[in-house]
């Protein structure tokens, strides 16, 4: 996410190049607000409790082959 949120970012400051100024100011403006919501929002919140539940629950599950290459 954070990778995404800075490419992101980098796009819309490409923006804030250009001679128009209404473009400019938009795509600053935009680009500020990927950062603070990539960097303070979403950096920091842990992993949602069923991905962490369901990771730990695939560790136990043996693999399960299915198809033609699973038959013996």
């Amino acid at each position: 996410m954070t990778a995404a949120g800075l490419v992101l970012a980098g796009t819309f400051l490409a923006l804030a190049q250009m001679p128009d100024v209404t473009v400019a100011e938009v795509g600053l403006a935009v680009a500020i607000g990927v950062l603070v919501d990539t960097v303070l929002v979403r950096s920091p919140q842990p992993p949602t409790p069923r991905h962490a539940i369901c990771y730990k629950c695939s560790l136990n599950v043996p693999a399960v082959r299915t198809g033609a290459a699973g038959r013996r």
